[in-house]
């Protein structure tokens, strides 16, 4: 892949990125008011913090290693479904303890964030840390047109989900599509990794 190329892919992927939040960012400015900005704001660095440990910090190491085996088709089939079975297990155990402690921890963010909001993201937790593993793969293969077209699909879903569960129901409506946008964003990684 050229230079020009791949920096027209990365420059999409960018791009997209900071116009979606741009966009998300002043539709909930709007329809939610500065405090329910707040809220979401508090919810995003949360749902953060659980993608990261969901993740075991490997994603890194993922691309790294599968640019570097390239050649080797058998190690970079071993990396993936060591990275897979890692993230998938420590999602789970990430999820189960976010659902046993949902009322505590939806308390701690802030008194209106639901309960069943932080349940919901435990559910979503492992589609978001396999859709940031997905990424991770894409990247290190050097399939940049892909891994831009699987963040603009991403920034595009985003919108309009929280765009839409902000305008009908408010702060828990945005909150919960943050919590549901990525499941639908991994399915479009799993097409595009095939």
């Amino acid at each position: 892949m050229n230079f020009l190329k791949s920096n027209i892919y990365s420059g999409t992927a960018v791009l997209s990125r900071l116009l979606g939040l741009l966009i998300l960012n002043k539709i909930l400015a709007i329809t939610i008011g500065p405090s329910g900005y707040a809220i979401v704001g508090q919810f995003q660095n949360f749902i953060q913090l659980s993608t990261t440990l969901s993740s075991v910090g490997i994603n890194n190491g993922v691309v790294k290693y599968t640019a570097e085996w390239s050649d080797s088709n058998q190690q970079q089939v071993s990396l993936w479904s060591t990275s897979i079975y890692m993230t998938f297990v420590s999602s789970i155990a990430v999820s189960l303890v976010i659902f046993s402690y949902s009322q505590k921890i939806a308390l701690q963010l802030h008194q209106d964030i639901s309960d069943a909001t932080v349940k919901l993201l435990a559910i979503s937790l492992v589609f978001i840390a396999m859709n940031f593993l997905i990424l991770s793969i894409l990247n290190g293969q050097r399939a940049l047109g892909k891994y831009a077209l699987l963040i603009v699909t991403n920034s595009v879903i985003s919108v309009i989900f929280v765009t839409i569960g902000a305008k009908n129901w408010g702060v828990n409506g945005a909150l919960n599509a943050l919590s549901i946008f990525q499941i639908f964003g991994f399915f479009v990684g799993i097409l595009l990794l095939k």
